[in-house]
């Protein structure tokens, strides 16, 4: 999408061969689910991406499923599932720190430089894809590693 670009996109199941936001404008608007099967690229680089009105952050409402073979990149804000899981997803670029309120399936996730994804609980024992695609259907997981690195002054 180009920089002058809206999408809006209502409830539903989408099918694509590629999900590229960059500067333009995608909206998935109320009433229902949206499940996006992405079959190419995946780059979610914009902050302009409104997956539920302001200040909400129901996971539950957009599902990304990508069964590419190359790396995902999500640099942008997002409310919803990406499920990547064949691949890496890197959320590392510059300075920018894109906050995930919901999950990540994937077989790495890179990030850093205060990259934040916050796991949605009410994501609890959803199924996520449909086996379609090349999509594994798998119920949620949720894995956390905590590692502290101290140094002497």
């Amino acid at each position: 999408m180009q920089s002058s670009d809206t999408c809006r996109l209502p409830p539903g199941t989408y099918d694509v061969s590629k999900l590229d936001v960059d500067q333009g404008k995608l909206i998935f608007e109320e009433g229902g689910r949206v499940e996006l099967y992405v079959s190419d690229d995946l780059s979610l680089s914009s902050g302009n991406i409104t997956t539920a009105p302001a200040g909400e952050h129901d996971a539950t409402r957009v599902e990304v499923n990508y069964y590419g073979n190359q790396e995902a990149s999500v640099l942008a804000n997002f409310t919803g599932v990406i499920n990547a899981p064949n691949v890496k997803v890197d959320m590392d670029e510059g300075n920018y720190k894109p906050h995930v309120h919901g999950a990540i399936i994937a077989k790495k996730v890179q990030g850093d430089n205060g990259v934040q994804v916050h796991y949605d609980e009410d994501l609890s024992g959803r199924t996520v894809g449909d086996g379609r695609n090349g999509t594994t259907s798998i119920q949620y997981l949720h894995v956390t590693t905590n590692e502290v690195e101290l140094e002497d002054d």
